[in-house]
């Protein structure tokens, strides 16, 4: 029999209740968004919505299953609805758009959900402060929610104040040098972490059967760690060491009832440790994976003149995606006036490097800082200028181990089917299983 608009609706409320169950969201959030649903659902009458006219607004179960899945979605992605501002909320939008591709038709419903959902629950949030959506809306970063220097070396300080404060700096040290999405980066196993070359690869197992990467795979697994990997190898050597390559890098806290053994660190819970963060911290910003990412991209284009291509490919973006160029409007803009008052003598050129900290945290040598390097133990801080060849010869390593039974006839051919694929660690690997059948 198929599947009916009311037993998808009955499905959507068996996620929640599951989310729940898990720990993923709260009791109260749960029963806010079944009330809130049933509320809107005309087959029922023990909630009611009542609109601007006063009259009771009800609607279809296809309706009420969509609002209630754009919900959940959105508290999957972090989000808490109980305790968000509207700058909260508009900024996990904005981030399906910038960052997840989702279109901006989809987003009106998510817009319009969250706009109901406030309507009904008093909880601070005017509805008419959310963002909405249609054919000429594109949404933008905020200039002035740009973390500063200061802003990153208060967090970093505040981590002292957390539990499991080496997990944490950990963590924020891959979203401050690397800009992946968080989901990315708690669903990564030991295996997936090269500290020794300074690499993650995100974890394509765990994307092909729960997908949440938001295809960020079409650009490769590979992604460089620049300088976290001190507190990522601090962090592994310390909590880690005895666990195996296909168990998770970042678990949750054991002393917590909720915490599962044998599951990675939740995205909502490793996002809430960074809001408490950020308000130990004083940062007046949004503590957010989102802002992270934006901080990294502006980073990596101003300080660095990391191409925009290649900050799409360290994100994610599809080739040719316009993603970038619409978010940061505002970067580029702020560019091209940089170098043309940098030409004409109005300002000078500015060599310094915010990645690059003021002692290196290895070796504790002092660094000037427009250096990308510690010259004393070689940590590397932030993109070289060889950069680019470089992220080629990794390629190259990993073709060349994956092939090395071959002979040199075939490595050649090898890498002429590699250049036209986008992961080549991918199809390496299956050449190696096919060859073990």
């Amino acid at each position: 029999m198929a599947e009916t608009p009311r037993d998808r609706l009955d499905r959507q409320v068996k996620h929640v209740e599951d989310r729940a169950d898990e720990g993923a969201i709260s009791e109260e959030c749960r029963d806010a968004l079944l009330e809130w649903a049933d509320a809107l659902d005309e087959g029922t009458v023990r909630n009611t919505v009542v609109n601007e006219d006063g009259e009771v607004q009800t609607y279809k179960p296809r309706t009420v299953e969509a609002y209630l899945r754009c919900l959940r979605i959105c508290a999957d992605d972090g989000l808490d609805p109980l305790e968000a501002s509207a700058a909260e909320v508009n900024e996990t939008l904005n981030a399906m758009h910038d960052d997840q591709g989702k279109s901006k038709s989809t987003l009106a419903t998510y817009a319009a959900a969250v706009d109901s959902f406030y309507r009904y629950h008093d909880l601070g949030v005017d509805a008419d402060d959310l963002v909405t959506f249609n054919a000429d809306a594109s949404p933008k970063h905020d200039e002035t929610d740009m973390f500063t220097d200061e802003d990153v070396q208060a967090l970093r300080r505040a981590c002292g104040e957390t539990g499991m404060a080496t997990r944490n700096r950990a963590l924020l040290e891959l979203l401050i040098f690397t800009g992946q999405r968080i989901r990315a980066l708690v669903t990564l196993r030991l295996g997936d972490v090269d500290v020794q070359e300074g690499y993650i690869y995100l974890n394509d197992d765990y994307d092909e059967e729960f997908g949440g990467l938001k295809g960020a795979l079409e650009r490769g697994r590979k992604r460089p760690m620049f300088g976290a990997r001190k507190y990522v190898r601090d962090y592994i050597q310390y909590h880690r060491s005895d666990a195996d390559p296909d168990d998770w890098l970042f678990i949750g806290d054991p002393s917590h009832w909720k915490t599962d053994p044998d599951d990675h660190w939740a995205a909502v819970s490793a996002d809430h440790v960074l809001r408490r963060m950020g308000d130990a911290a004083g940062v007046d910003k949004p503590v957010n994976p989102h802002n992270f990412r934006h901080y990294c991209a502006t980073v990596l284009y101003r300080d660095y003149d990391v191409d925009r291509d290649t900050i799409r490919m360290l994100f994610g973006h599809v080739e040719g995606s316009s993603s970038l160029e619409e978010t940061y409007t505002h970067l580029f803009d702020e560019d091209y006036i940089r170098k043309a008052e940098e030409a004409t003598g109005y300002r000078e050129e500015e060599e310094t490097k915010t990645f690059t900290p003021d002692t290196c945290p290895t070796c504790g040598e002092l660094l000037e800082d427009h250096w990308r390097r510690c010259p004393a133990c070689e940590e590397l801080f932030g993109p070289t200028d060889d950069f680019e060849e470089r992220l080629e010869e990794a390629d190259e390593t990993v073709t060349d181990k994956a092939v090395d039974s071959r002979d040199p006839n075939e490595i050649a051919a090898w890498k002429i089917i590699r250049d036209v694929v986008d992961d080549p660690e991918a199809v390496a690997r299956r050449m190696a299983d096919l060859d073990a059948k």
